[in-house]
């Protein structure tokens, strides 16, 4: 998801499998589809001034968490690595987090939210953080945050 350059760094996998060996991975889908940080980002966003909100990403494709979510665009990247055999399924599943003030802590380590709430004030940071919290408690099951997450299980051969 974060390579630079996906064909090469697969095809570089896929001669590290020995003949008709079988790599296996996970990759996230859609953003909208994973509510762990998609209601989180929207809540925090949504109480930012107009010029500080995030615009939509010149290239989905880019290297970044979400960047193998489109699973025909996934597929084109591993036939051109050479792999064959190509298996993209579905996994709903869900996301024990723990407390939700740790899992925030959490999402503020990876890179959408860390860079959105680099550039705010106290203020507005800690307003996002509120909003972001009330979001994610409905989610909260007996005191542990349970999101839905959804992700491609991709199996595919040498």
């Amino acid at each position: 998801m974060f390579f630079d350059h996906p064909v090469a760094a697969l095809s570089n996998l896929r001669r590290a499998l020995k003949p008709d060996g079988r790599m296996v991975f996970m990759c996230w889908r859609a953003i909208k589809e994973n509510p762990w940080l998609y209601d989180a980002s929207r809540a925090a966003v949504a109480l930012l001034p107009e010029e500080d909100r995030p615009k939509a990403p010149a290239d989905p494709f880019a290297p970044g968490p979400f960047s193998m979510a489109d699973p025909q665009h996934l597929d084109c990247l591993l036939i051109e690595a050479g792999f064959s055999s190509i298996e993209i399924e579905p996994l709903d599943d869900v996301m024990h987090m723990g407390e939700v003030g740790s899992a925030i802590e959490y999402l503020l380590t990876l890179g959408p939210l860390r860079t959105l709430l680099e550039k705010v004030t106290e203020k507005q940071r800690g307003l996002a953080l509120a909003e972001m919290k009330r979001a994610l408690m409905n989610y909260v099951v007996d005191g542990v945050l349970e999101v839905p997450s959804a992700t491609w299980i991709v199996t595919a051969r040498r």
